[in-house]
């Protein structure tokens, strides 16, 4: 985990599925992230 002032990072866990499902599945996002496809597999 790493932390500052304004920002925690930490490893993802079960309770963030959904929302990380929910953030990926923005198609419009898509072509300028890196992760093409990856709600496929997560499914």
């Amino acid at each position: 985990m790493i932390e500052t002032k304004r920002l925690l990072l930490r490893e993802f866990m079960k309770v963030d599925y959904d929302d990380m499902y929910e953030f990926l599945s923005q198609l419009e996002n898509d072509e300028f992230e890196g992760y093409p496809d990856i709600i496929a597999r997560m499914i």
